[in-house]
């Protein structure tokens, strides 16, 4: 049987796993392939055509440079006027079923120079959802960020994205309709540099408390 890969990364350890279309994601022996190997191969910048003209860039950064979360390396973002932009994986799409739980983690931290637009949530951490034709399911995608969980960013902004390590952390339930989700590292409107290190996206147990979702 011809077999899918499916993309999943734990911390600044980057998982392979090759699995048959349709099945339950698995956990796979871990690579150390992080932010420490460059993670173009894995990571690509991703901007909306809003942003196209902001000067959006993603580069890998030495901790010779920055000091990292963890590690000699982590992922800078940066925008030369405010825009939105992001990183999404370059492999395929998790496989995922209605009710499961999924776990989605970063460690950010603001530039100097970074300035986030009036009521952005910083950085958020999103979960697109598609269905079996690959559509974006009608609920839409979910928003994780320092306040909680939401299906509309602008009810995560508040919080500013301090210039010292803080980990955006959330856990959220799979709606009907989803078959599979692509998750997305988001700087959500603003301007300067932003660091992200330790990236997480894992299946969580059943039993697993939910991250609030704010309506």
């Amino acid at each position: 049987m011809k077999t899918k890969p499916t993309y999943f990364r734990v911390g600044c350890i980057s998982l392979l796993s090759y699995l048959a279309p349709l099945s339950p994601l698995v956990s796979a022996p871990a690579a150390q392939t992080g932010f420490e190997r460059d993670d173009t191969q894995i990571w690509e910048l991703y901007v909306p055509v809003e942003s196209d003209s902001a000067g959006c860039a993603f580069n890998v950064v030495s901790v010779s440079d920055v000091r990292t979360h963890r590690g000699t390396a982590c992922a800078g973002l940066s925008a030369k006027t405010p825009a939105r932009l992001g990183l999404e994986p370059k492999a395929n799409p998790i496989l995922v079923a209605p009710g499961e739980k999924y776990r989605f983690s970063a460690w950010v931290k603001a530039g100097a120079n970074w300035r986030a637009a009036p009521d952005s949530p910083g950085v958020v951490l999103q979960f697109l959802l598609r269905d079996t034709l690959q559509k974006e399911i009608a609920s839409g995608p979910l928003f994780i960020g320092l306040k909680g969980a939401s299906g509309d960013p602008a009810k995560l902004s508040g919080p500013a994205i301090p210039t010292q390590w803080i980990q955006i952390e959330g856990v959220v339930e799979i709606p009907a309709g989803a078959s599979e989700m692509i998750p997305f590292v988001f700087v959500w409107k603003g301007a300067g540099q932003v660091y992200i290190d330790d990236i997480l996206v894992e299946k969580a147990s059943a039993d697993t408390q939910l991250t609030q979702v704010l309506k």
